[in-house]
């Protein structure tokens, strides 16, 4: 498709139904619908019962606050809790661009920096969908602005990644 895909990966198959906590942007809207329901209804009890207590005085509304507080941090510590496990792994995702050329973007999602290689295989699922097999390849770091040493097909394209996300993105242009 036109955002590519992954030519590399030491990642375990994506599950959709598991990783919400990292990414809620993709919860099944139902999903969605149930908690945005429930948040809400809690939210209306504590509210409801706060303004009863205060009126009674302000023994009952510290006491009603000191309550809110601490269902907050009840669930604060159930979602740090239940929240799932996300794999140190990495990935190199791929498009081909016009000419020839190809989008290259490697990803860490580990805790800790990591090096991501693109390696001949890698380099070659990367042009397989042009039709081309380049013998160099010249890759362009996008966010740094400048070029790498061109890579020979049983060389390989490597950069040290920060952690939890950390990315780069590169333009590669066979040459022949």
């Amino acid at each position: 498709g036109l955002q590519g895909g992954v030519v590399w990966s030491n990642c375990p198959a994506f599950e959709p139904w598991d990783n919400w906590w990292m990414s809620p942007w993709s919860m099944p809207q139902d999903v969605a619908a149930a908690w945005i329901t429930g948040l809400a209804t809690a939210g209306a009890l504590c509210l409801a019962s706060a303004a009863l207590a205060c009126r009674a005085g302000w023994r009952a509304c510290a006491a009603a606050a000191a309550l809110i507080v601490g269902l907050c941090l009840a669930c604060g510590l159930a979602v740090a809790w239940f929240r799932p496990q996300v794999d140190e792994c990495q990935q190199v995702w791929a498009r081909p661009l016009a000419g020839g050329e190809a989008a290259l973007a490697m990803i860490n999602f580990a805790y800790s920096p990591a090096t991501v290689t693109c390696d001949c295989e890698c380099l070659a699922s990367v042009f397989a969908s042009t039709g081309a097999a380049p013998t160099l390849v010249r890759a362009r770091d996008l966010v740094a602005g400048r070029f790498l040493a061109q890579s020979e097909p049983q060389g390989e394209i490597s950069v040290t990644l920060q952690a939890e996300g950390g990315s780069a993105l590169f333009r590669l242009t066979p040459v022949r």
